[in-house]
């Protein structure tokens, strides 16, 4: 079902992206799991060469994610967003989960929000992602308490499309 929605999304060709935030958000969270499981079936070497074919499947498109305007810039961040009530909690005992923060299109943009993330207390790894830019991830987190709070961080930063998963891609 939420394939068929992400290639209908997709498929939509040069839509808009929803003028709903909330809209927009929910559209970025579904291309991107979509994007993650794809990234996740591919050969490392795939990754690198991109749009080539290899083994008979292409390696994950990204213009779905930079066509709804899920790949954001420093200017769509909370600039004076008090966040010294987002302190990271103290850390627990579980299964390594993590948060997608946000996919910055500049390296500078991704590295001073993960510095931001970090003088939190948070655990801050950034990828780059072929086509996108900077991935910005926050954990290992380790119980759902530390998850929430991750979310509540990304909502307060104003990064409402932030979800969580359970391995870095």
């Amino acid at each position: 079902m939420r394939t068929a929605l992400v290639l209908s999304l997709l498929a939509a060709g040069c839509a808009a992206a929803p003028a709903d935030p909330a809209a927009r958000a929910g559209t970025c969270r579904a291309l991107f799991q979509v994007y993650d499981r794809e990234v996740a079936r591919q050969p490392p070497a795939m990754l690198e060469l991109d749009e080539t074919l290899l083994f008979g499947r292409r390696a994950p498109d990204p213009a779905g994610l930079r066509q709804y305007r899920c790949v954001r810039f420093e200017s769509d961040l909370a600039a004076g967003a008090d966040l010294s009530a987002h302190r990271a909690p103290p850390p627990g005992q579980g299964a390594a989960r993590y948060v997608h923060l946000a996919t910055m299109a500049a390296d500078g943009a991704a590295a001073r929000l993960a510095g931001r993330v970090a003088a939190l207390g948070y655990r801050v790894e950034t990828r780059g992602a072929p086509g996108l830019g900077r991935r910005v991830f926050v954990g290992p987190l380790r119980t759902p308490a530390e998850v929430g709070a991750a979310l509540r961080l990304a909502a307060a930063l104003g990064l409402d499309d932030a979800y969580p998963l359970s391995r870095i891609p």
